[in-house]
C-alpha cells in the first residue's frame, strides 16, 4: 500500500488526502473500495474551511432565520431561488460532520438538515437560468449527500434516492470548458453515490477532455489562453472554474486507475503556471481576465488560491518550487516580487499580453474580428463597453484596482481611447452576448522576454492606432491617427486606480509640485507625474488632466444583482484630452514602475529611449541600452534612421534585438492580421553597407499570429 499525503497550512486545520490507496488494476483495486476512496477524498476536500469558528458563526446566523418549522428561510426568495437554500444546507452538513465544530454530531442540526432538504425536494424547483438546474443544484446535492454519508447517523434512504434522481440532468458532451467539467463533476459525485462504473467512466473522460490544445472557439488554445462563450478571453472566470474542476477531480483520482495521464497533466500545469498564475500580482488578479465577473465584489482577490495550489503540488511535484512561491505570494508571506521571473507573453489567440517583471506587471486586453468583446450577460458588466479596447492593468502592490469598479468612470478605463460621455450611460453595453471586434489588426511580437503590441481601434465612432513597447524598466505607450466626427471630446486614459499617497507633477521648467488633496487639475505639456511609485513621463507633452478626488458609486449600476448602497473612495485618474472632432490626434507616454520618490523621479533618465516614429502608418521605439528596435507597420512602408533602415511589403510588427552585435542580429516578426504566409523585409543594419532582403515565413494554422524569428548574420 502506498500512502499519498499532503499537509495544508495550519490555517486550514485539515489533512489533505490522508488516505491509503492501491495502485493496482481496476479489478485488483476493487470497485467498492475505489468509490469509497474517491468519496472520502471529496469529503475531505469539502471540509477544508478557513476557520471553524467562522463556520460555526455561519451556522448560527442561518439557523436564526429559519421558518416553517425549521424547513425554510425567511430571507430567501423561493420564487426566484438560485441555490441559496442548498448552499446553506451544505454549510450545516459540513459543521455537523466536522469533529472540531461545536455542532459536530448535533442531533438538532441533523434534524434541520433533513427538514430543509425535504422541503427543497418537495418544491421541485426549476430556475430560469439553466446553469442552476444543470450544474449548481446537482453539484450541491451531490456534495451534501457525500458529506452526510460520513455522518454518524444514517441518512434516510428514500430521501437520498429522491435527491439523487434530481442529479440526473445535463450532458457534458454538449458543452465546452468549464460547463463541461462542471457537469462532469456532479456525474462523478453521482457515480460514487450509486457505485456506477459506467457513469464514472463518463465523468472522468469528460473531466479531462478539455485538456487539449485547439484552434476552436472555446477551450484551451495553442497560445495557452482560454476562450469561452465564443472566442472570448476567459483566463479567469470560466477559465478559473475549469481549472478548479480539473484540479479537484485529478486530485480525487490520484493513484487510482483513473489518474490523470502525464500528457494531460503537462497541459494543465502549463496553463496554471504560465498563464493563470502570471495574471496574479501578489494575491490580486488582472481585471482583464475576469470577463463580466469583474462586476462582482471581491472577485479580484485570490487569497483562497492556496487550496488549488496544494492540489497542484500533489499532482505536479516537479514544479513544487513554483507552486510554493505562488502560495507565499498569495498568502502575503512574501512580497509580490518573490520568485517572479521576467517574461513577456503575447497570446495571439486571446488578444492579450502579459508583461511581467519582479517590480511590476503590465498587461493589455485587445480584441479583433477573431475574438469576442467582453460580454454583458445576466445583468452583469453593464458598463463594460470599452474594456477590450486596449485596457491596461498596471500593478506593483497588486491591490491597485481591487473593488474600485463601482467608482470607476467607465469611459475612462486605463489605457483606453474613447469618447468622453456626460455620464456612464455612454459606456453601457446594449447587446448581451457575442459582440465581435471590428479590426483584424490586433497582435504582438515577442521573444518571451520583451515585445511590442498594437491595436487598430475602430469602435464607437473613434479611430486610433495604439501601440505598446515593452522593456525592462519602461513601457512606452503611443497613439496616432486619433479621430472622431462625434461631438464629445476624445480621451486616452493613462490610469484610473485607487489613490495611494500624494500625486507629484513636474512642469517642463523642472518645478515639481504636489497636487492638492481631493482636486482636479489640467496641465499643458507636463514633464512627468508620479503616483504610488509609478512614474508617467510625457515626451511629447499634451493636454493632461489629473484627478485625485473622491468618487462615488454602487455595485448595482454595474451588476444588478448587487447592492444599491452608495460607496465612495479616493481615486487617482490621469488622462489625455484630445478635444472634439479630431482627425489626427496623438499621444506618447512612458510608464516607469518602481520609482519611490520625487527625488528619484527627477533624476530618472530616459536617454536610452528614442521614439523614432509615431504616425498612423508607423510607430517605432528604440532602446539604445538594450540595443533593440521595435516597429509597428500598419501598412507596407519603410523606416529610416541615421544608421539603419527597414522596409516591409505587408503590415506587421518587427522587433530587432542586438542591433549592433557583430555576431548577428535577431529579427522577430509577427502578422497581427493573421492572413499572410510570408513578409519580405529589406534591412540595412548599423555598420553594414548592403541592404539585405529577407523572406520571413510566418507561422500558419494553429500558430498564425505568433512570432517568427530569423538570425541576420553579420557581413
Amino acid at each position: 500500500m502506498k500512502k499519498i499525503t499532503a499537509l495544508l497550512p495550519i490555517k486550514y486545520k485539515t489533512l489533505w488526502f490522508l488516505i491509503a490507496v492501491s495502485l493496482h488494476s481496476v479489478s485488483g483495486f476493487g470497485q467498492s473500495y475505489l468509490f469509497d476512496t474517491i468519496m472520502n477524498r471529496v469529503n475531505a476536500d469539502l471540509h477544508i474551511v478557513s476557520s471553524i469558528a467562522g463556520l460555526d458563526r455561519l451556522v448560527a446566523t442561518h439557523r436564526s432565520t429559519l421558518i416553517n418549522n425549521d424547513s425554510a428561510w425567511s430571507d430567501l426568495d423561493y420564487i426566484n431561488e438560485n441555490g441559496g437554500h442548498l448552499s446553506r444546507i451544505k454549510i450545516f452538513a459540513i459543521a455537523y460532520t466536522a469533529p472540531k465544530s461545536s455542532y459536530f454530531n448535533d442531533g438538532s442540526l441533523q434534524s434541520v438538515i433533513l427538514k430543509t432538504l425535504s422541503y427543497w425536494n418537495g418544491l421541485n424547483y426549476m430556475a430560469k437560468n439553466w446553469w442552476y438546474n444543470g450544474i449548481s443544484y446537482p453539484q450541491l446535492i451531490g456534495q451534501i449527500l457525500i458529506i452526510m454519508r460520513h455522518a454518524a447517523k444514517p441518512f434516510p434512504p428514500s430521501l437520498e434516492m429522491d435527491l439523487i434522481k434530481k442529479m440526473v440532468i445535463g450532458d457534458p458532451f454538449k458543452y465546452h470548458g468549464a460547463n463541461k467539467t462542471d457537469i462532469a463533476l456532479h456525474f462523478l459525485y453521482r457515480a460514487c453515490l450509486t457505485q456506477n462504473k459506467t457513469l464514472l467512466d463518463t465523468a472522468v473522460d469528460q473531466s479531462f477532455a478539455p485538456l487539449r490544445l485547439k484552434n476552436q472557439p472555446e477551450g484551451l488554445q495553442y497560445d495557452y489562453s482560454n476562450l469561452e462563450h465564443g472566442n472570448q478571453l476567459q483566463i479567469s472566470s470560466y477559465g478559473s472554474v475549469f481549472l478548479s474542476d480539473v484540479l479537484r477531480i485529478a486530485a480525487y483520482l490520484l493513484g487510482t486507475p483513473y489518474a490523470l495521464q502525464n500528457n494531460k497533466l503537462n497541459i494543465l500545469s502549463g496553463y496554471y503556471r504560465n498563464t493563470y498564475l502570471r495574471t496574479i500580482r501578489g494575491s490580486f488578479i488582472d481585471f482583464n481576465t475576469e470577463g463580466r465577473g469583474l462586476s462582482r465584489p471581491d472577485i479580484l482577490k485570490k487569497t483562497d488560491e492556496i487550496v488549488r495550489l496544494q492540489k497542484a503540488i500533489l499532482l505536479d511535484s516537479v514544479h513544487s518550487d513554483a507552486w510554493n512561491a505562488a502560495i507565499a505570494r498569495t498568502r502575503g508571506l512574501q512580497p509580490p516580487s518573490y520568485n517572479v521571473t521576467s517574461t513577456h507573453t503575447h497570446f495571439w489567440r486571446g488578444d492579450y499580453d502579459i508583461h511581467q517583471r519582479p517590480a511590476y506587471s503590465f498587461n493589455i486586453r485587445t480584441v479583433s474580428t477573431r475574438t469576442i468583446r467582453t460580454e454583458r450577460g445576466n445583468n452583469e458588466n453593464i458598463l463594460g463597453k470599452f474594456l477590450p479596447d486596449g485596457s491596461t492593468n498596471i500593478q506593483r502592490r497588486g491591490s491597485e484596482y481591487y473593488n474600485i469598479m463601482p467608482l470607476w468612470e467607465w469611459d475612462k478605463l486605463p489605457g483606453v481611447t474613447n469618447r468622453d460621455y456626460d455620464s456612464d450611460e455612454g459606456a453601457t453595453i446594449q447587446k448581451e452576448w457575442g459582440i465581435k471586434g471590428t479590426t483584424n489588426f490586433a497582435g504582438g511580437v515577442s521573444d518571451s522576454a520583451y515585445g511590442a503590441t498594437a491595436y487598430t481601434l475602430n469602435y464607437d465612432s473613434v479611430t486610433a492606432k495604439k501601440a505598446w513597447f515593452f522593456f525592462d524598466d519602461e513601457v512606452v505607450c503611443l497613439g496616432a491617427g486619433i479621430g472622431s466626427t462625434m461631438p464629445e471630446n476624445i480621451t486616452t486614459t493613462i490610469n484610473q486606480c485607487w489613490l495611494n499617497g500624494k500625486v507629484t507633477v513636474a512642469e517642463r521648467s523642472g518645478n515639481a509640485t504636489t497636487l492638492q488633496d481631493n482636486s482636479s487639475s489640467q496641465y499643458n505639456n507636463p514633464r512627468w507625474i508620479l503616483h504610488d511609485s509609478i512614474g508617467y513621463f510625457f515626451p511629447a507633452g499634451g493636454n493632461i488632466q489629473i484627478s485625485n478626488a473622491i468618487q462615488t458609486g454602487n455595485w448595482h449600476k454595474i451588476n444588478h444583482r448587487n447592492s444599491k448602497d452608495e460607496i465612495s473612495g479616493n481615486v487617482f485618474k490621469l488622462w489625455f484630452n484630445h478635444g472634439a472632432q479630431s482627425a489626427s490626434g496623438s499621444y506618447a507616454y512612458i510608464v516607469v514602475p518602481g520609482i519611490e520618490s520625487k527625488t528619484k523621479m527627477q533624476a530618472y533618465s530616459l536617454a536610452d529611449i528614442h521614439i523614432i516614429r509615431n504616425s498612423d502608418s508607423i510607430q517605432a521605439v528604440r532602446h539604445s541600452k538594450l540595443d533593440m528596435l521595435q516597429c509597428v507597420f500598419y501598412k507596407a512602408s519603410a523606416l529610416t534612421t541615421s544608421d539603419l533602415s527597414i522596409a516591409v511589403d505587408k503590415p506587421c510588427i518587427v522587433y530587432l534585438k542586438h542591433i549592433s552585435n557583430k555576431k548577428g542580429t535577431s529579427l522577430y516578426i509577427a502578422d497581427p492580421t493573421q492572413q499572410y504566409n510570408n513578409i519580405t523585409v529589406k534591412i540595412k543594419l548599423p555598420g553594414t553597407k548592403k541592404v539585405k532582403e529577407l523572406t520571413c515565413f510566418l507561422p500558419q494554422l494553429n500558430y498564425a499570429g505568433s512570432t517568427a524569428s530569423i538570425m541576420i548574420e553579420n557581413e
